[in-house]
């Protein structure tokens, strides 16, 4: 597959998702029924053709004799789906098509497809299948509908009830591909049977192939089989009387016991056919989720999978401390709604949903480094994946490229029309690609290598288009109002350190350590200046520092620095391997007589020689700008989707490319000024990337870090959010 990527790259051409596309004028009349004459156009898909013309991809393909693919200048058969005013049939009437019969419904006032479905005793699910021109938007007054016959005709819909989904509640129809238990589908949209069943009346325990189920989007259940109740000065016996439950299922669904059966304290009961209406309007409420302590959870895992501070858990929970959590217990979660960025495979989303999309279009352009030079002398013996078939610094931003692909597919069930232009960008020929670039291009991503930037940059301002600097960790310095820094600067990752250490510590000496001029000297001016603009606050702790060149000091001089105060900290600026390894064992063998702390860089956890206790050891620390919480279902059904496509595991890159691509297009197409919205942003979290904007010398720069720490006592690794001062 990654083959296959790279050669379309090797191309150059654009990639595109949902050109513009428009309906032909020319119908025809074949065998009685009618179609449109439509000529392929460049870029056209049959998912695009499919949203202009409201008709499922199978009607198209089964008018074109099951046609699989596309070429430029074929003409293909649409079939007409035919509004009421244009329509020969009646309503009422009972026809015949495809085989298949239906009743023919116009629509009247205030109708919703789950009404009709209860009308005509059928399911929401097979009302839209058969009709895709409903494309999950609320229907419109006369619009005609063929509903699959059941055998049976009402002149009135049965009495709304409780039960009845809301006209403008968003649902995604999710294709079931296979005979499968209800209980496998429910696993597999992460939606609990009953809530299926609620939305899904004719589905039995059993579900089959080529139907369609409709789910309520924007909703998690935790856990997946139960609702949750207040309990308010009341007994196990008024709840289980009030939700038609017996005494001892309650009990048994509720491990955590009844000791702690409090006021405030929620209890878990098993959904059964009494209580589906108490479920559902659980369920449309929505400004909680609710989540059960399992084994092995802990404070910090919890609310890093939510995205909210210990604060809020706090705050929410009937609790003084948040220190140890039963197995069992139940926590309720504050609803945000940035719970449900990550649309899952198969979501088929109308254009206008909730994300309230502004603008339609975009035209971006990718420049980033692919060797391409150095990738198109490999071997290629069909060998997915062979090492020596993709040059080695390719891989990163092969793993980005990939990242941002899946993005925009799910930007595209939004209803984005997206063209995506890659120019080739390496160090020697970015400048010289800046030529490719286009005025009407609609964002600009890369390139990636700071000495480059700069001529994209002045490009992108005399034409106002804003370009993105997605993984350098050095600012920009180009004054450049258009200019969006998306990988927190080093220096900001400087003084989330700093600002850790004047929180945590006092009387203690920090040694800043660096071991080559050419390599790491700016590192340590970005390093001391971060300490020197906390200089009061760290003089008010007794915390001193000092700058050492390990060459010069050696051994001799970390030593004697760590008899200066009760606690070393030691900040340690290089990134290569060997000196790494060599600094660690030294202190290791130090820390028997002193006490030290490590700070390093982020590149050491992933070096193989570094031994992992010493670093627990060491009380080891570092500053990220992102994490994968791997325990977050976003993130699993990310590297599930990510699997599937590419046949490999995603990276730190193949994270920080969808979620900047899914970021930045979702705020573009939903703002209304792109880089003022931007700087108005607070703790946006993806899944590796976080964003909290400034405007920093006419720039937008994301400020995000994160404190990471190996926990000597719990032989754990935590992941804490940074907080920094920012000065201009």
């Amino acid at each position: 597959m990654r083959n296959i990527i790279l050669t379309a790259i090797f191309s150059l051409c654009a990639y595109g998702f949902l050109s513009a596309q428009t309906k032909s004028s020319q119908i025809e009349t074949i065998n009685g029924e009618r179609f449109y004459i439509h000529s392929v156009q460049s870029k056209e898909t049959f998912y695009g053709l499919s949203r202009v013309y409201g008709v499922s991809i199978d009607d198209i393909q089964r008018c074109n004799d099951n046609l699989k693919s596309l070429s430029v200048g074929q003409q293909i058969r649409i079939p007409v789906v035919e509004t009421a005013e244009e329509s020969k049939y009646s309503d009422g009437q009972i026809i015949t098509k495809n085989g298949k019969t239906f009743i023919v419904h116009n629509v009247q006032q205030g109708e919703t497809v789950y009404a009709l479905a209860r009308k005509y005793e059928v399911s929401a699910g097979q009302i839209i299948a058969e009709n895709p021109a409903i494309n999950n938007a609320p229907l419109s007054i006369g619009q005609q509908l063929f509903i699959p016959f059941s055998g049976k005709t009402t002149d009135n819909p049965a009495p709304a009830t409780q039960t009845e989904t809301k006209t403008n509640e968003p649902y995604f129809q999710y294709p079931i591909t296979k005979n499968m238990s209800l209980n496998e589908l429910a696993e597999q949209i992460h939606t609990p049977k009953e809530v299926i069943k609620l939305y899904n009346p004719s589905f039995s325990d059993s579900v089959f192939a080529e139907t369609t189920a409709i789910v309520p989007l924007g909703k998690l259940y935790f856990p997946k089989e139960f609702i949750f109740c207040f309990s308010s000065n009341t007994t196990l016996n008024d709840i289980a009387e009030k939700y038609n439950v017996s005494l001892s299922e309650l009990l048994h669904y509720n491990s955590y016991g009844i000791v702690h059966f409090d006021e405030g304290v929620y209890i878990r009961v098993p959904i059964n056919n009494e209580n589906q209406i108490h479920a559902l309007e659980q369920i449309n409420a929505r400004q909680f989720l609710f989540h059960t302590v399992e084994q092995g959870e802990t404070t910090y895992s919890i609310t890093h999978k939510y995205h909210i501070s210990e604060e809020e858990l706090l705050a929410n929970n009937p609790m003084s401390t948040l220190n140890a959590l039963p197995v069992g217990y139940v926590l309720r979660i504050p609803y945000k709604d940035n719970f449900f960025e990550y649309i899952l495979e198969n979501q088929n989303i109308a254009t206008e949903n909730q994300y309230g999309l502004q603008k339609n279009n975009m035209t971006i352009t990718m420049l980033l480094p692919f060797f391409l030079n150095k990738n198109a002398n490999t071997s290629n013996d069909g060998i997915i994946n062979k090492p020596k078939e993709i040059y080695e610094h390719t891989y990163q931003f092969l793993e980005y490229y990939e990242g941002a692909l899946l993005a925009l597919d799910s930007l595209k069930r939004m209803g984005m029309s997206i063209t995506l232009n890659v120019i080739e960008s390496n160090n020697d020929s970015a400048t010289t690609n800046i030529n490719r670039l286009t005025s009407n291009t609609d964002l600009i991503i890369g390139p990636v290598f700071p000495k480059t930037f700069p001529a994209a940059a002045a490009y992108a301002k005399r034409h106002s288009i804003p370009i993105v600097s997605p993984l350098s960790t050095e600012e920009t310095n180009t004054s450049n109002p258009f200019v969006i820094q998306m990988n927190t600067p080093q220096k900001y990752r400087f003084k989330a350190m700093v600002n850790y250490i004047i929180k945590n510590n006092e009387n203690c000496h920090v040694c800043i350590v660096y071991n080559s001029e050419s390599l790491e000297k700016k590192l340590m001016t970005q390093c001391k200046m971060a300490f020197n603009e906390q200089k009061p606050a760290l003089d008010g702790k007794k915390i001193s520092f000092e700058e050492m060149y390990y060459p010069s000091v050696g051994s001799a001089g970390l030593d004697k620095a760590m008899t200066k105060k009760p606690k070393t900290i030691i900040v340690v600026l290089s990134k290569q391997p060997a000196f790494a390894n060599n600094i660690v064992t030294k202190l290791f063998q130090s820390s028997k007589n002193h006490n030290i702390e490590l700070w390093g860089m982020p590149q050491w956890e992933r070096y193989e020689n570094i031994e992992l206790d010493f670093l627990f050891d060491l009380n080891f620390k570092l500053v990220t700008s992102g994490e994968v919480d791997y325990s977050s279902p976003r993130v699993n059904a990310f590297i599930k989707q990510y699997r599937k496509t590419y046949n490999t595991e995603p990276t730190k890159f193949s994270f920080q490319g969808f979620d900047q691509m899914l970021f930045l297009v979702k705020h573009y197409a939903t703002g209304t000024n792109f880089i003022a919205d931007l700087q108005a942003i607070e703790n946006e979290n993806g899944l590796h990337d976080s964003f909290n904007f400034i405007k920093k010398d006419g720039s937008c720069v994301n400020t995000t870090s994160f404190i990471v720490e190996y926990d000597k006592a719990t032989f754990s690794r935590k992941t804490s959010p940074a907080t920094i001062e920012v000065k201009n």
